[in-house]
């Protein structure tokens, strides 16, 4: 069995199996800020502060896990130096870069709606149904707190955390129902203006399939498979790398 200091099939720039983690781990960081920003210049729009961040999102995109995160499991998988804790936690990544990117593809969807609407939406809202406006508002606050908290769990793996925001994703789900039967009561009063609101009812969707999301990445940080396993999803995508560095 080939030491640590073995360089026998070695990927170019990584020293040790170590720095491999460390830098899958930064680039899930830096996903996770990306799409931090995203959803951020998403809602800023949404909320009539900048309408061209809007614009960025769809133009600039997001990055996918199908790229650099993806070659960076595969390499490390290779490396010759590998043990059960660190197969454990390219898992854990993958799964959390996996979160990450559906996170960028609805905020993505999100600005895509938003565009759809007028620039002064978000004061039709505030006068034509307080409620929703209000609701939204507090909506997009917890989503951003969840995705926020998200890049902490990633980098940090703080279970402590990752386990109060499983719990506290009720929260989201909770507002999101109370969003949906005002938007719901928006639409009866003022059919006139329906698109909007079902506009903005598919906006509040998008932060929903985030907090699901978010949950996912909490999960994947403290419900991991045993020590030395990956899971089935994660064998079958990447079996063949894992297979070749024991040979």
């Amino acid at each position: 069995m080939p030491s640590d200091n073995d360089t026998t099939h070695r990927e170019p720039g990584w020293e040790s199996v170590e720095d491999a983690v460390r830098t899958l781990t930064e680039e899930t960081t830096e996903l996770g800020i990306a799409v931090e920003d995203a959803f951020k210049n998403a809602a800023s729009a949404l909320c009539g502060m900048g309408a061209e961040l809007v614009h960025h999102v769809m133009e600039s995109g997001v990055p996918h896990t199908d790229g650099s995160i993806h070659t960076r499991i595969v390499q490390l998988l290779r490396h010759p130096g590998l043990s059960g804790d660190h197969i454990r936690r390219a898992a854990e990544l993958q799964h959390v870069a996996s979160g990450f990117a559906h996170i960028g593809e609805h905020a993505r969807t999100m600005a895509s709606y938003i565009v759809a609407l007028s620039g002064s939406a978000d004061q039709e809202i505030h006068q034509l149904a307080y409620d929703v406006y209000d609701l939204l508002l507090q909506v997009v606050q917890r989503t951003w707190f969840e995705i926020r908290g998200a890049v902490i769990v990633s980098s940090s793996r703080d279970t402590v955390t990752a386990r109060r925001l499983l719990e506290e994703d009720a929260e989201l789900d909770r507002l999101y129902v109370a969003f949906r039967r005002a938007v719901e009561r928006a639409i009866h009063t003022h059919p006139q203006r329906a698109f909007l609101f079902h506009q903005v009812l598919l906006i509040g969707g998008r932060m929903e399939e985030i907090g699901n999301q978010v949950a996912a990445i909490c999960r994947a940080i403290l419900h991991a498979p045993p020590h030395g396993t990956a899971g089935p999803a994660f064998s079958a995508t990447y079996g063949p790398a894992l297979h070749a560095s024991q040979r």
